[in-house]
């Protein structure tokens, strides 16, 4: 089965917010990722699991 995956920066275009921040997450372990030569590419499932558990904090 092959896992739904995006670059940094997509991922950063898809949550609205810098590369940087993409890479903070995958540094703190945030999100799911691997690695492909210098490239590193996020789940689709981790990202979307991390952008509703952002907005359930946002609720509160």
């Amino acid at each position: 089965m092959n896992k739904i995956t995006l670059r940094v920066t997509d991922a950063a275009y898809a949550l609205s917010c810098s590369s940087g921040v993409i890479y903070k997450l995958i540094r703190t372990g945030k999100v799911e990722y691997y690695k492909r030569g210098r490239d590193y590419f996020i789940t689709y499932t981790s990202l979307v699991a991390y952008a509703e558990r952002m907005a359930s904090h946002k609720k509160l």
